[in-house]
């Protein structure tokens, strides 16, 4: 056997550990889950695994890491692609909605469990996150540039849109009543008309303002 079909070999062997250690982090935690049930799953002794993995934490980095340089990959090709900036903002907003829908364990890990990873580590993973989001930051700038999008607060539409986005992964259910795409065009839809028919009514938005106690200042609510 080549060296290039050992490495084949040893990357398919260590992509199916992360699978079933992601699996098992998702279900009982990280701090819940052993290196023991990674190799019970796996069928195989703890001896053996370690000649894949170092200890337990060395398969959470992967499992984030790996997720982020796929979620970079696939947000990067949308940003430099010939699309509008509206269709680049469609496909975003597709892309997070189904991958929250259909790989809801991997999302478990990465924002209910990635704290026990070490403070360098951890940085990694924010820093990389923090890329993540520069690139919806872009698009969302592009539209506004360009006449396409109506947005006061770039980074703050950044943030709901991701929010609304990731957060599916925590209420959806397989065999529901709508699929992963349905509700994709569902969040497009309701980003880009709103939740008012304006065409049927007078009435014109408002902007409720509460003061502060403390400061007296408005405060939006």
């Amino acid at each position: 056997m080549g060296r290039e079909q050992i490495r084949k070999k040893r990357d398919l062997a260590r992509d199916r550990i992360t699978k079933i250690a992601t699996k098992i982090f998702a279900e009982k935690g990280y701090q819940g889950g052993t290196f023991e049930d990674v190799a019970r799953q796996l069928d195989v002794t703890r001896t053996s695994l370690y000649y894949h993995v170092k200890n337990k934490e060395d398969l959470l980095k992967d499992i984030c890491n790996n997720f982020m340089k796929v979620a970079l990959k696939n947000s990067k090709e949308i940003l430099n692609s010939d699309l509008s900036a509206r269709e680049k903002l469609q496909e975003f907003i597709r892309d997070q909605v189904i991958a929250a829908a259909t790989r809801k364990e991997l999302f478990i890990v990465l924002f209910e469990q990635a704290n026990a990873l070490n403070n360098k580590t951890f940085k990694k993973l924010k820093s990389q996150m923090r890329d993540y989001d520069q690139v919806l930051i872009k698009i969302l700038d592009q539209g506004v540039k360009e006449g396409i999008f109506k947005i006061s607060d770039i980074r703050l539409a950044s943030f709901l849109i991701l929010g609304a986005c990731f957060w599916t992964y925590r209420w959806f259910y397989p065999g529901g009543r709508l699929t992963p795409e349905q509700i994709a065009d569902v969040v497009i839809t309701l980003f880009e008309n709103g939740y008012l028919d304006l065409s049927s009514s007078n009435d014109q938005p408002k902007h409720r303002h509460i003061k502060s106690k403390e400061s007296g200042q408005g405060r939006q609510r």
